[in-house]
């Protein structure tokens, strides 16, 4: 993700924290690619939906693709939010893919289309632009694209959505801890053994 530069496997990641996260719910900063506003969004907890057919995405569900070259979206939240994740600078919006999830959508009131990116690149990121599916630009896009359709960046803090990283059983084994009753690391077997700090085997006979 080095200089917003694609990473299949960084990206690969980063979209499964990015489902995780937003379809748990909750407050996120937002930046509008077309006035450069921001604002707060808030998001409730979802129920996930897995779709194979357009007629599977349940208005106020999470739903993603299990297609995962499904292109221009990751997730629709019907009817008004599409969500791209993505960990690089250019991500353009190829037109006739979106098209398809249209029935989904309601056409006639702003529709957010959110690139979901870590917050490394929130500040930096610039509004993206329409393509055919051969990633030449679009030049009819429709009138309901024009119209409702609205560009926004939203940051993901990776450590925020990453698990706390514990040390190996191994790890705990080889280090020495003689805390003597103030261990904060619990490195010497103390509360692994259900006792109380400073009595572990190790603190025994020191």
């Amino acid at each position: 993700m080095k200089g917003g530069k694609s990473d299949p496997v960084v990206g690969c990641l980063f979209e499964q924290i990015a489902h995780r996260v937003l379809r748990n719910g909750g407050s996120f900063k937002r930046r509008s690619l077309d006035t450069n506003d921001e604002d707060v969004i808030t998001f409730p907890k979802y129920n996930l939906i897995l779709f194979t057919q357009i007629d599977e995405i349940q208005d106020g569900a999470y739903s993603i693709p299990l297609d995962k070259s499904f292109p221009s979206v990751d997730a629709i939240i019907a009817p008004n939010c599409l969500l791209q994740m993505t960990t690089t600078k250019d991500h353009n919006i190829k037109i006739n893919e979106l098209k398809r999830v249209r029935s989904k959508l309601e056409t006639e009131k702003n529709i957010g289309f959110y690139f979901v990116v870590p917050t490394k690149l929130y500040d930096i990121y610039k509004k993206q632009r329409y393509s055919t599916t051969d990633d030449k630009d679009a030049l009819n896009t429709g009138p309901w694209i024009k119209q409702c359709l609205k560009q926004y960046v939203l940051g993901i803090d990776l450590n925020f959505g990453l698990p706390v990283e514990m040390p190996s059983a191994s790890s705990i084994t080889e280090q020495k801890c003689y805390c003597k009753g103030s261990c904060n690391t619990n490195q010497c077997g103390c509360q692994r053994n259900k006792l109380p700090c400073g009595e572990g085997p190790k603190n025994k006979n020191k």
